[in-house]
This record gives structure tokens, C-alpha cells and sequence, in this order.
């Protein structure tokens, strides 16, 4: 979660949102953020 928090990108949050409403397991929700490229800019 530190990681999202820092991000600034509107764009990305929103692909970052999308992504998370289809997935179904918090295992999965971490999976995916984690495979992220996240940028704080």
C-alpha cells in the first residue's frame, strides 16, 4: 500500500483501480501490485 500512496499519476491509479476490480483474492490483489511498474511521479 506505501507504494499506491505515493503515486501522483491519475492515470495509473486508475489502471491500478481497474485492475483490482477484477481480481478476486487479497493473494491476488498483492500479486498484482506487486508486478506493477510504480513511479511516484
Amino acid at each position: 500500500m506505501s507504494e499506491i500512496s505515493q503515486i501522483s499519476d491519475l492515470e495509473q491509479l486508475k489502471a491500478i483501480f481497474r485492475g483490482v476490480l477484477k481480481i478476486n483474492t487479497l493473494r491476488e490483489v498483492d500479486e498484482f501490485i506487486r508486478s506493477l511498474q510504480i513511479s511516484s511521479t
